[in-house]
């Protein structure tokens, strides 16, 4: 049992190192636990040779290396994987969701909110004149612009919450367990902190400001795609947008919100 415990203490410390057991102990049993441990191989004193000897630490040192290796091309294959999965469901310009994570996150969040009979919200928000920036500055200014944004809009939601871009100056910010008047609270929030944000870019040697529309809708279980999502969404934000621009609407037309 001391051999044992001191196997798996070494095996530990120095797991580079293939170990073959020699002792005088023929047990079976006792040989099984120590594979287990790490060893390579269990000997018998006066059962092996020196041919056996030497053969059995030579393949325990080749099994040991392919088994290493293996290990290290598994650990290579999951973080590849890994890398893959998070490109799929990852905006390459923003680094937030894209589409796809989005909407692997609303169908969760809808599963959890009916199994808790929490409120589930959805912001839209959609940045004002942004074509001109492309059409004047160029879209390399555009990505920029995008990108400052994408982080502001990320230091004004919760760690909750999942935000997503889902076209080209489009971002839906999905928040759980967060009721109407919560929601508009939060969409005032990103609304004065994206329109109170100086975007300089040093190329253009100028700073400009940018607004948004936003729109906010409370979900229920009738809403389980994105498409369908953003069809309700589109319905609220052409009010802010028919209204002025830089606004907020929700989907309650008798207690609509509009800021300057």
């Amino acid at each position: 049992a001391k051999g044992i415990e001191a196997l798996g203490k070494l095996h530990s410390q120095i797991p580079d190192i293939p170990v073959v057991i020699l002792t005088a102990l023929n047990d079976e049993a006792h040989a099984l636990e120590a594979v287990k441990k790490g060893a390579e191989d269990y000997l018998v004193k006066g059962h092996v040779n020196k041919h056996v000897l030497v053969r059995t630490i030579r393949y325990a040192i080749e099994r040991h290396r392919i088994r290493r290796r293996l290990l290290s091309v598994t650990k290579e294959l999951r973080e590849s994987n890994s890398r893959l999965e998070k490109q799929i469901l990852m905006d390459p310009l923003t680094g937030l969701l894209n589409r796809k994570g989005m909407q692997e996150a609303l169908s969760r969040e809808i599963r959890w909110a009916e199994r808790e009979e929490s409120d589930l919200l959805a912001l839209f928000l959609d940045l004002d004149n942004f074509k001109k920036i492309n059409d004047s500055l160029g879209h390399a200014v555009g990505d920029v612009v995008l990108k400052e944004i994408a982080n502001k809009i990320k230091s004004s939601v919760r760690v909750t919450d999942y935000l997503a871009r889902i076209g080209g100056d489009e971002f839906l910010i999905l928040m759980p367990k967060t009721k109407l008047a919560a929601g508009v609270r939060a969409a005032e929030k990103i609304r004065l902190a994206v329109s109170s944000m100086p975007i300089s870019i040093a190329s253009q040697k100028q700073s400009f400001k940018i607004t948004a529309s936003v729109g906010v809708v409370q979900l229920w279980n009738d809403i389980v795609s994105i498409d369908e999502l953003l069809s309700k969404l589109h319905l609220v934000i052409h009010r802010s947008k028919s209204s002025g621009k830089n606004r907020i609407s929700y989907d309650d037309p008798k207690k609509q919100l509009n800021s300057e």
